[in-house]
């Protein structure tokens, strides 16, 4: 048996020791150089500019938008190029800003390697250009993962995107008018064409070249109707610039008034002091919306109520109004801040001047009289300054006259106001007196009733009123309000006219009055010829020897019935002063005319009255004046015979001359009814 032993020695393991160790060592070299390469093969495929977004490891060119295109009003399509393919899943609403509007979504498809984006709007835009960017900083990249470059402005402008028509924001049209109405139409943009309709009295249409543009997208019309009537103006439709056209409902109407405006400046003297006046046109045109103030020295104010002092001087202070349609009215009072009136009386010549006030025109609402001074219980006439004007006035009552017995000395001012009827200041002047107030007016005094003797006022209404309110003058009295309580003045007719009747009462002091309309001839309104201060007392007769009627006499002491006499007399005044009387015409007793016979002079002088009057029925009548008897007046044949004609009084035929009817009768009728009994009688013997 053989025997196979392990080599042994120092050598052969020394040997073998060596070998194994230059293998291992060769081997950790080789895994060496291999990490080595790899290394750098990873570094050289690795992303260097992974910061810029636009490069990677992997090469190739990031994705760029490349173009854009309009779909639709509300789209857009965007294109992105990429060399290898965009990532679609990179794309999103939030990737993407406008310049208009909002986004409501998006949404992407591929083209070869591009992505074609298209961006959709929430709503319609009012802009032409549309303005589509890709944010900062945005994640879009294409299949390798190169980001898309948003160094600098990234995106695109597309035209034809205005897709909103205009809007009209606002019309603006005047509630009411005059001579030139302003119309002005308001749109959110300008526009390219708009047409409106004026429709009333006259109509039209209208179109932009018709219309001045302003400013912006205003656009006004001032145009100017033929004739008043209410006129409508109406916007059918409006196109801007895009092409884009809308229709309108928006129609307001212009109530168009050219008539004259009322405007009244009165003052008042409760409020004004010195040369300081509060002046007040609250009696104007109720539709007035504005009132300017000149005052003559170079200064103006605004409004219904307005004060201003005055330096010494004369001055025309004038106002404007102006109601809601731009009519104007105009009024002006005329102030004489100097030495006063010399042309106004005074009563006396120690007495004096006495200043009136009052506005131009020809009834002027409103006056203020200023007495300087006075002896004592001297009697004062006002009146306007110029002759045959009224103190205030309107159509319907006339203030005239007063006459002013102070108690004292002193200066003293008066304000004079003229209330209409339906015044609410007058209420209670009907009940307490018995009637209807027909007009009024307010005395307003810087004195107190006790610096006052007496106020004599003279005054008219007209007849045409006094019918309506079927009223005979004799039932007309001036009722006075002291403390809150009307009370009833003596009143009695001077005169009465066509078209106005007069009046005159005494009062204890100024105050607020009221001119009643009386339903009663016994109640509150004094009686005719009642007690005054000219010497005549009840019934017309005189109550003491300064005054005697006459000398009557009758134009004719016989008259067919309609036939007109006409009654004369001379007052005779014996006294010492020139005085006023009340002359009354009687007709058989009773009072039926009066008239005033003004400023008699002193010392026997005389004045004449003459009063007209007509009959229409037969029989003797006694005319007296005063108690003075004329001669008896014959009407109609008296004889109570009868005669050829008595039989005319019984018949309606009034509403003829009598004598008319008589000599148709007498020449016409009689001659026939001969004739025909003569022809009758002929007939009869010849016998037919």
């Amino acid at each position: 048996m053989s025997h196979r032993r392990p080599a042994s020695g120092p050598t052969g393991g020394a040997a073998g020791g060596a070998r194994r160790w230059s293998g291992a060592a060769a081997g950790a070299a080789a895994g060496l150089l291999v990490a080595v390469l790899l290394a750098v093969a990873v570094a050289a495929v690795a992303p260097v500019g992974a910061e810029s977004g636009g490069l990677t490891a992997q090469g190739g060119e990031p994705p760029e938008l490349s173009g854009g295109e309009r779909l639709n009003d509300t789209a857009v399509e965007l294109v992105i190029s990429d060399d290898s393919g965009v990532d679609l899943a990179s794309i999103d609403r939030s990737e993407f800003l406008v310049s208009a509007g909002d986004i409501d979504a998006v949404s992407a498809r591929e083209s070869g390697t591009d992505a074609h984006v298209v961006v959709r709007l929430a709503a319609p835009i009012d802009e032409d250009e549309l303005t589509v960017a890709v944010r900062d900083g945005s994640e879009i990249s294409d299949v390798q993962g190169n980001r898309i470059d948003t160094e600098g402005f990234v995106g695109v402008t597309i035209d034809g995107m205005d897709a909103v028509p205009p809007a009209l924001r606002r019309l603006e049209v005047p509630e009411y008018g005059s001579d030139a109405i302003e119309y002005r139409l308001v749109f959110d943009e300008p526009v390219d064409s708009f047409e409106v309709a004026i429709g009333g009295p006259r109509k039209l249409r209208l179109d932009r070249e018709d219309f001045e543009r302003v400013r912006g997208s205003q656009y006004v019309l001032t145009y100017e109707p033929p004739v008043d009537g209410v006129y409508t103006f109406e916007v059918l439709g409006a196109t801007d610039g895009a092409g884009n056209t809308d229709t309108f409902a928006a129609a307001q109407s212009t109530e168009v008034r050219s008539t004259s405006v009322r405007a009244v400046a009165s003052i008042d003297l409760s409020a004004s002091s010195g040369l300081n006046f509060t002046f007040d046109a609250s009696q104007s045109e109720q539709r007035a919306r504005a009132y300017l103030w000149e005052f003559g020295d170079g200064e103006t104010a605004t409004g219904e109520r307005v004060s201003h002092t005055f330096a010494p001087g004369n001055y025309t202070v004038r106002l404007e109004v102006i109601d809601e349609f731009g009519n104007v009215g105009r009024d002006r009072l005329t102030l004489n801040l100097t030495e006063g009136r010399t042309d106004v009386s005074t009563g006396g010549d120690d007495g004096g001047p006495v200043s009136v006030v009052h506005s131009g025109s020809p009834r002027p609402t409103d006056a203020q009289v200023t007495v300087e001074g006075s002896d004592p219980e001297e009697s004062l006439m006002v009146r306007a300054p110029s002759v045959g004007d009224p103190l205030v006035a309107t159509e319907v009552f006339s203030l005239e006259e007063l006459m002013v017995s102070p108690a004292d000395g002193g200066p003293f001012g008066v304000g004079l106001s003229v209330l209409p009827g339906g015044d609410e200041r007058l209420a209670g002047a009907g009940d307490a007196v018995g009637g209807e107030p027909v007009a009024g007016f307010h005395a307003r005094s810087t004195v107190d009733d006790g610096a006052l003797s007496a106020v004599r006022v003279r005054f008219s209404v007209a007849r045409d009123r006094l019918d309506a309110a079927g009223v005979d003058p004799e039932n007309v009295t001036l009722a006075r309000n002291a403390n809150g309580t009307w009370t009833a003045a003596p009143t009695s007719v001077r005169s009465v006219s066509r078209n106005r009747a007069s009046f005159r009462a005494t009062v204890p002091g100024f105050s607020r009055f009221a001119v009643v309309a009386t339903t009663d001839t016994d109640e509150g309104g004094g009686e005719e010829n009642g007690s005054n201060t000219d010497g005549n007392g009840d019934g017309g007769q005189p109550t003491n020897d300064q005054f005697a009627v006459r000398n009557v006499s009758l134009s004719e002491t016989s008259i067919e019935p309609g036939g007109v006499v006409e009654v004369q007399a001379e007052v005779l005044n014996n006294g010492a002063e020139p005085g006023d009387y009340v002359a009354a015409l009687s007709v058989d007793g009773t009072v039926v005319q009066t008239r005033e016979v003004l400023r008699i002079p002193p010392d026997g002088e005389s004045l004449p009255v003459t009063f007209t009057r007509q009959f229409n029925e037969s029989g003797a009548v006694q005319l007296s004046i005063n108690g003075t008897a004329a001669p008896e007046l014959t009407v109609g044949d008296d004889g109570g015979g009868g005669g050829l004609f008595s039989f005319l009084s019984i018949l309606p035929l009034g509403f003829l001359p009598l004598g008319l009817l008589k000599t148709v009768l007498l020449y016409v009728v009689a001659p026939l009814l001969l004739a025909g009994g003569v022809l009758k009688g002929v007939a009869s013997y010849l016998g037919y």
